[in-house]
């Protein structure tokens, strides 16, 4: 028996005892082996004096070496006897971010005004939006009162209660809403109730199937990971077998490498090619909608007129990471269709879905309808073929007219995109009708980067039918300055040719100004002249709008069109009541104690300072989204202590939330205790004391001199208690009302206990 150095796989593991053979085999204890890391020995274990002792010629895949000189035991072991090793590129959520669940209500309004010459009133409208949410409910209602020289009316548009599910990730909806039945299906405004699976609510989960990779190093190995050329992590693996799970690409055919590199710079490189596919969904996921209710005729033009009850359904369940299969069916009173879908990855070369019903309707035959469609998006070139054909009798639950309906569809595209010939797409349609002539169309378009902020952009549409169409457009568009676009370009139209001028400047994310600027200049007789502006203003309580378009056809009388609009709303929180923008989805209210002038930010973004009682109002919240609120830290006053100057909040759709920065006041209280001993007052120094706070005892500490700070005592008389040198004293210290920071208070004696 002798202690040897143990080099394990190149990395040093110390010292342990070994038992050298007279063959010159070597035995190591089984449980120094586990100590080593290695798992699932196998070999022939042997007991001596109590212990087990492995030979190490009888463990396979394991080889050694004994230097005598340094007596050092060198180690090979397969990947295999190590324990796995994971790294998850599945992107982290933030940690800690509250999920609130408090009632609100919010309100929002808008004001068109259209006129023509002189200001005549061609068109006003009033558009109220009202919602009201308590824990997970949210009540919807909109409507629009609407006024022109010929019509005087009151529109309601929607009105439903729904409850999102952020566990299970579903929605009831109890209302209007729409609804739909898959592929080869319909897609229906009804009136009913409807209860569906919605991602939407958890917008990190990726349904979409992910990728893995899995393997090994022999020996303490850097591993780096490309995705397309682009380094995606890096990672540092011990000896053993190593996955990377849940690899997140963009859709399409992608190439994976891997990287292992060890201590000596040794590489290996894998190159393992697969398909993102955005219609596949993961494997145990499911998706589906199912909807009972009355279809909405004239919407937007009557407030209750409601057809025939309908149901409309499909599920879909993800069987493999290649293959997604689902079941759909809608009906009515005059019938019903029905039928199987699935898609399928094909490998690194595209997904092919396809779909198969059967109808039967009330005084017509037996119906079929059918769809297959192949996408391949490649990182250079991409293609796409559809087709669909319809028998004369199939029936839907929509109603359309049946000689509007269609009778097949095919079609092709292609599309190629590389950084020094840009992007091309060409899309070839061909449809046919129960009735009526076939319609055929070809669109292309292209796109060339031509300087930094500088782009080239072709654009032509043929369309052979009931409504021949050739259109052509060539331009540039540049980017001069930060949200500001400028283009010009020649259209051509069925033998109409123009020129046309445009600037723009998007509205800021916060307050501010916005613009647009367009003209078409005719270069033939039949072309029209038309040009417009506008301009809004996005403020803390509205968005304001003006414009003005003027059209000078051929052959017409000059129009010109003058708009005005306001927008605004109200938010209601139990924090406050707020007139803001119009709230598109959540809101919220900032609350930092209640310390005015507080700069408050929403993603990095400066939202406002917060008013005089400690407010701000936060009309853009994204629901279910993780929204990061911060405030400066350069405006709480030092005599403030906030524990967090950060939170992450992710609010339910459409609702108000509360955001509460405690920002708590620090007064400190100061001053000395002694002890009496004998007729002398002795500084009770570096002890321990207790003081009663709210009726619950708290300790603290004194320092050189019997000197003590503590803060944020509340006013008043507290009872202490102390042991100097083992004797029992007691006294009472009085913390004055005062809005010093520091407040100083008399010597305090410690009374010897009776």
């Amino acid at each position: 028996m002798i202690v040897v150095r143990v080099v394990l796989n190149e990395v040093p593991k110390g010292e342990l005892f070994t038992l050298l053979e007279t063959d010159g085999g070597i035995s190591l204890k089984l449980e120094d082996l586990t100590t080593l890391g290695l798992k699932d020995i196998a070999g022939s274990p042997q007991t001596i004096e109590g212990e087990t002792w492995v030979p190490l010629r009888s463990i396979p895949r394991i080889s050694f070496r004994l230097d005598p000189a340094t007596l050092t035991l060198h180690l090979t072991a397969a990947a295999s006897y190590f324990p796995p090793n994971t790294l998850d590129l599945l992107p982290k959520r933030l940690q800690g971010t509250i999920r609130p669940r408090e009632s609100s209500a919010f309100f929002n309004y808008r004001f068109d005004y259209t006129g023509g010459k002189a200001l005549r009133l061609e068109s006003f409208s009033f558009g109220q939006e009202l919602g009201a949410r308590t824990g997970d409910f949210l009540l919807l209602a909109d409507g629009r009162y609407e006024r022109t020289p010929e019509r005087d009316r009151w529109i309601r548009l929607s009105t439903s209660l729904s409850r999102d599910d952020r566990t299970n990730l579903t929605r009831l909806v109890a209302g209007d809403f729409v609804g739909t039945s898959g592929l080869l299906g319909s897609a229906l405004s009804l009136g009913g109730v409807s209860y569906s699976r919605s991602f939407r609510i958890d917008p990190y989960l990726i349904t979409r199937p992910l990728f893995g990779f899995t393997g090994s190093a022999l020996t303490a190995s850097q591993v780096e990971v490309y995705l397309d050329g682009q380094r995606i992590a890096t990672q540092a693996f011990p000896s053993g077998t190593f996955s990377l799970r849940n690899i997140v690409g963009y859709t399409g055919a992608r190439t994976l490498e891997v990287v292992v590199r060890d201590a000596a710079g040794r590489e290996e490189r894998f190159l393992v090619p697969f398909y993102f596919s955005d219609v596949i969904l993961a494997r145990g996921l499911s998706d589906f909608s199912y909807s009972l209710g009355a279809p909405r005729r004239n919407l937007g033009q009557a407030s209750a007129d409601y057809g025939p009850l309908t149901f409309l359904g499909y599920h879909r369940w993800g069987i493999t990471d290649a293959l997604t299969l689902g079941a759909r069916a809608e009906a009515n009173g005059d019938g019903f269709n029905a039928g199987p879908e699935a898609g399928v990855v094909l490998g690194r070369y595209g997904t092919v879905t396809a779909a198969a019903n059967l109808s039967a309707a009330r005084g017509h035959s037996a119906g079929f309808s059918g769809a297959l469609s192949w996408v391949y998006a490649g990182a250079v070139a991409g293609g796409r073929l559809f087709t669909r054909t319809f028998s004369p009798d199939y029936a839907t639950v929509d109603e359309t007219p049946p000689l509007q309906r269609t009778r097949t569809e095919v079609g092709a595209g292609l599309n190629v995109s590389t950084r020094g010939f840009g992007s091309l797409s060409i899309d070839y349609a061909r449809s046919t009708r129960l009735a009526g002539p076939p319609e055929e169309s070809l669109v292309a378009g292209y796109n060339r980067q031509l300087l930094r902020s500088i782009h080239f952009r072709l654009n032509a549409r043929w369309v052979r039918g009931d409504q021949p169409t050739r259109q052509l457009f060539v331009g540039v568009s540049a980017y001069p300055w930060a949200a500001t676009t400028v283009s010009a370009g020649v259209r051509s139209e069925d033998g109409k040719e123009s020129v046309s001028l445009d600037a723009l400047r998007s509205v800021p994310l916060g307050e501010g100004f916005g613009y647009g600027v367009s003209a078409s200049l005719p270069l033939s007789a039949r072309a029209e002249g038309q040009g417009s502006a506008n301009a809004q203003y996005k403020g803390k309580y509205g968005l304001f709008s003006t414009g003005l378009n003027v059209v000078d056809a051929p052959g017409s009388e000059r129009t010109e069109t003058y708009t005005l609009s306001a927008a605004g709303g109200i938010g209601w929180t139990r924090e406050a009541i707020a007139l803001t923008r119009p709230i598109a989805d959540s809101f919220g209210v900032a609350r930092v104690g209640d310390l005015p002038g507080v700069r408050v930010y929403q993603n990095g973004q400066l939202v406002g300072r917060t008013n005089e009682v400690g407010r701000v109002f936060l009309p853009e919240l994204a629901s279910y989204l993780d929204n990061q609120i911060s405030i400066e830290n350069r405006d709480i006053p030092m005599e403030y202590g906030v524990p967090a100057l950060t939170k992450s909040v992710s609010p339910p759709l459409r609702s108000g939330s509360v955001i509460t920065f405690e920002a708590a006041r620090i007064q400190g209280v100061t001053g000395i205790i002694s002890a009496r001993v004998g007729e002398k007052l002795v500084p009770l120094e570096f002890a321990v004391f207790s003081l009663e706070v709210g009726g619950q005892p708290r300790e603290y500490a004194t320092g050189n001199g019997g000197e003590f700070y503590i803060e944020n005592l509340p006013p008043g008389r507290h009872p202490g208690a102390a042991t100097p040198a083992g004797r029992p004293c007691r006294f009472a210290l009085d913390v004055p009302v005062t809005k010093e920071f520091i407040a100083e208070i008399p010597p305090v004696v410690c009374e010897p206990a009776p």
